[in-house]
C-alpha cells in the first residue's frame, strides 16, 4: 500500500517525514494489519491500557491539515525525539480527543491539552 502525502518526489525515495513536510511512504501489510487491529480494539472498547499509558504524550496539539492529515504539538516520551520537541506526527488516522488518545502511522500517542488551552 502507498500513501501519497506530498508530490515532491524527490523526497520520495527516502519516504516519512523530512524537514517538517510529509513525503511518499510505503507501507507494508503488517503496518496496516497492524493499524486495523489496534482500531478494532479502540472502537470495541479492548484497547490494552498500558498501550496508552506507555504511548508518547503530546500537549499543545492542533490538526494539521495540508496533503494528509497529521497532528502538531510538543511531544515528551518519544521514543526516538527529544523531549519538549515541536513536532508534526507522521500520518493521522485515528482521533479521540474524548479518551485523549490519537494513532497515526507509526504509533499511538496520549493527548494533553490543545493548542490554546493552559491548565488551571
Amino acid at each position: 500500500m502507498l500513501i501519497i502525502s506530498n508530490a515532491n518526489a524527490n523526497r520520495a525515495n527516502r519516504g516519512g517525514e523530512r524537514g517538517g513536510k510529509l513525503t511518499y511512504r510505503w507501507i507494508d501489510n503488517r503496518v496496516v494489519e497492524r493499524m486495523l487491529a489496534d482500531f478494532h480494539l479502540a472502537n470495541s472498547g479492548g484497547l490494552d491500557p498500558d498501550v496508552v499509558a506507555n504511548a508518547p504524550l503530546l500537549e499543545n496539539y492542533s490538526v494539521a491539515i495540508g496533503p494528509a492529515y497529521a497532528l502538531s504539538g510538543v511531544v515528551s516520551g518519544h521514543p526516538h525525539l527529544k523531549d519538549g520537541r515541536e513536532i508534526v506526527t507522521s500520518q493521522l488516522f485515528y482521533l479521540d480527543p474524548e479518551r485523549a488518545v490519537a494513532r497515526t502511522l507509526n504509533r499511538w500517542y496520549r493527548l494533553g491539552l490543545p493548542h490554546g488551552f493552559q491548565r488551571n
